[in-house]
């Protein structure tokens, strides 16, 4: 009797299959086998979806995953996660990931009086929008919030060194690449250093410019939602617009902490609403 493989089960009745759990010496023969047993175990227990990770190393495997009912769910350099619904009902588990996210990093200083803001032409945009100013900014990488990534694309394009103030706009872009929508957040960062360095594998040039200039140089574009844009930063700059603070809140239900980011501080006790403990 061919061996089965072994998991974790989920909160749903599912089984999270044990990558180690594969034989490493495993051929698509040998899986094929230890599949049948398995999938024959999880339909006998009543289980409902199958998480199935398979190492890139062991690719050779995948068609036979396929072919016994297994779909793709996802995959990145060093595995892919396939998923099967073995429930009569309706398949419940969840899509991948379903946005990407990018953010903006505007750093506004004076110079006698003068509002400024530092800002970077883009060697590719150079190629199709010549002399366009525009903030800072890149993709979210795996693991980090917002404000970390707002600071690190700034560092990497400009040299400028920076500290998360607050976060200005959040924009919500539908089918954006590749069939996923994307979220860019645009935060307010203070600077802590004003000497520019840029990257000039992405950079074509970086500077500090009047808040007047940029502003002339968005209004050309016809582009609705980088006026409005625009338009946030102007009003920042000059104290009638404030953006959302971040704070840092125990999850409580598992070990961590979430970023929550308010339009105002910390509640006063005072106004604290009624609680369970009232």
């Amino acid at each position: 009797m061919a061996s089965t493989l072994h998991g974790k089960e989920d909160r749903h009745n599912g089984i999270i299959v044990d990558v180690e759990s594969i034989p490493k010496d495993a051929t698509p023969d040998s899986f094929r086998a230890i599949l049948e047993a398995s999938l024959a175990k999880w339909r006998q227990d009543g289980k409902k979806g199958i998480w199935l990770k398979i190492k890139s190393e062991q690719s050779l495997l995948l068609p036979e995953a396929l072919a016994q009912g297994f779909v793709f769910h996802h995959s990145r350099p060093e595995y892919c996660m396939l998923t099967q619904w073995l429930a009569p009902a309706p398949n419940k588990l969840p899509h991948y990931a379903s946005h990407y996210m990018g953010v903006g990093g505007v750093v506004l200083r004076q110079v006698d009086g003068v509002h400024q803001i530092l800002c970077v032409k883009e060697n590719w945009l150079e190629k199709v929008m010549p002399g366009f100013w525009k903030v800072p900014g890149g993709a979210v990488d795996p693991g980090e919030d917002p404000a970390t990534a707002a600071i690190r694309e700034v560092f990497e394009e400009t040299g400028v060194k920076c500290e998360f103030d607050s976060v200005l706009s959040w924009q919500h872009t539908p089918d954006h690449s590749f069939d996923l929508a994307d979220t860019y957040v645009l935060c307010l960062l203070k600077p802590l250093t004003y000497d520019i360095s840029i990257d000039p594998i992405e950079i074509a040039e970086a500077n500090w410019i009047t808040l007047d200039d940029y502003m002339k140089v968005q209004s050309k574009v016809q582009f609705p939602i980088l006026q409005e844009s625009s338009r946030l930063i102007y009003e920042c700059a000059h104290g009638r617009y404030h953006g959302f603070q971040k704070r840092e809140v125990p999850l409580g239900y598992k070990k961590g902490n979430a970023l929550l980011f308010t339009n105002q501080h910390q509640p006063e006790p005072s106004s604290s609403p009624p609680s369970a403990k009232d």
